[in-house]
């Protein structure tokens, strides 16, 4: 990856490789869960795999340690018995879901499989070891530096994923070495070991060829991205969503949408997020927000916020955390809420900021308006009544209060409480100097 950080913690539809795959693991209701991390990752995706439930074992690495896919699954034998079945796969194969897991577990139990390989069939092997069958029953795995010229090979692949039982996979870990020209434990070398001992051998192909590709290089985390946003974006159209734009549309797979949504143009959408039947959402970035009912979302950037339903917003404008837009409101062009309560039916129609205030109902924000919540040192709050009208320009100094029904007029700073049906209304005297231009040398003729 040409990188200070872990291949497994670089992000694939905004989350890292490694959680992609654990999360499909947890989908499938295994009973226990070990992670087997090295020294670059243990610090970063250690905690947060631990606190979802994993087991960590630590493969420190370097300083002759030994390396290979067999010797990192090896130090995980401690946690297996004989009445296991286990199951082997690696955190750089984002693809791979719940979907294909319980296919191949359901394969592995059907057929009594002490060894089952997780295979796929491919236009182009590549790299991969090749399977090689015998009267359609599985016979063993051969490399491609070991593929014999001129010899036929179907193009079935191994994939590095396996089932074992518990008793073939403790009769073989400990019998591979690294006597082979990479001097790594390949876990493949169980293979020949179970056979030789009269374990079964077996493979399931999967459907799907693209579950098996993994990430060595940036290219490869493009093309597992590029697979993985247009299978939740099929999915998503499969359930009733309208995506316009699904080659520049790109949707985290635990985000919710409801059927009857629309989604137009460059979308991103991640995080807790979820969007309600009747929203319509357009060129916009929405990260843990949840957006009603029969909205409108015009190019804005939402995070960590709330729309409540028949909301109108946008262009152009921000929600930053702890904003929430109560029903029917209206929030125009180049406006930003933070950490605000918005109520319902209130406007704000362009070139505003609300931070840190709890708006009422009906209230009208003018252009231009400040809620000033900032002294230098803390933050303030501001409060709103029902129905109150807030000028153009007008600054609103927190802490303060505005009562229903109250008017602030265009142009004023507000720093003392206005009480019910009262105007505020804070200029200076205007002042016209006769001639002040031509005395100062400024005044041109056309």
């Amino acid at each position: 990856m040409k990188s200070n950080k872990s291949k497994v913690l670089h992000n694939l539809l905004f989350k890292p490789l490694i959680f992609h795959v654990y999360d499909a693991v947890v989908k499938s209701d295994f009973d226990e869960i070990i992670t087997v991390l090295g020294t670059k990752n243990i610090e970063e995706a250690g905690p947060i795999l631990e606190e979802r439930g994993s087991k960590i074992v630590l493969q420190e690495l370097g300083n002759g340690k030994p390396y290979g896919t067999g010797y990192a699954v090896k130090l995980a034998k401690d946690f297996i018995s004989e009445d296991d079945s286990l199951m082997v796969l690696y955190g750089d194969t984002p693809l791979i879901d719940e979907e294909v897991i319980r296919d191949f577990a359901n394969f592995h139990n059907e057929n009594y499989s002490d060894i089952t390989v997780l295979s796929a069939v491919l236009d182009d092997p590549k790299d991969y070891g090749r399977i090689v069958r015998e009267n359609g029953e599985f016979s063993e795995i051969v490399e491609k530096k070991e593929l014999v010229p001129g010899k036929s090979y179907s193009n079935e692949v191994n994939s590095g994923i396996y089932f074992f039982s518990g008793k073939a996979f403790l009769n073989t870990i400990d019998l591979i070495n690294d006597n082979n020209s990479k001097k790594e434990y390949m876990i493949t070398d169980t293979i020949k070991l179970a056979k030789d001992m009269g374990f079964k051998v077996s493979a399931f192909v999967s459907e799907n060829p693209e579950i098996i590709l993994g990430v060595n290089d940036r290219e490869d985390l493009y093309l597992c991205e590029k697979a993985l946003v247009k299978r939740e974006n099929k999915r998503r159209m499969i359930d009733g969503v309208t995506i316009h734009n699904p080659e520049v549309t790109m949707i985290a797979p635990e985000v919710e949408i409801d059927s009857d949504v629309e989604i137009f143009g460059e979308c991103r959408i991640y995080g807790n997020s979820k969007i309600e039947a009747g929203t319509i959402v357009k060129s916009s970035n929405i990260c843990n927000t949840k957006i009603g009912k029969n909205c409108t979302i015009l190019n804005s950037y939402l995070e960590d916020s709330e729309i409540r339903d028949n909301v109108s917003f946008g262009p152009f404008s921000r929600l930053r955390p702890g904003a929430v837009i109560g029903e029917c409101a209206h929030i125009g062009n180049f406006v930003e809420v933070k950490n605000s309560n918005f109520g319902a039916g209130s406007k704000a129609g362009h070139l505003a900021y609300i931070g840190d205030a709890d708006v009422g109902k009906n209230v009208n924000v003018s252009c231009g308006v400040i809620f000033c919540n900032y002294d230098g040192k803390k933050k303030h709050r501001t409060k709103v009544g029902n129905n109150a009208f807030i000028g153009s320009n007008v600054n609103l100094v927190a802490p303060v209060e505005l009562d229903d029904n109250s008017f602030a007029a265009a142009g004023s700073t507000i720093t003392s409480k206005v009480y019910e049906d009262e105007l505020a209304i804070e200029r200076s005297k205007q002042k016209n100097i006769k001639d002040w231009v031509r005395k100062k040398g400024l005044h041109k003729e056309d």
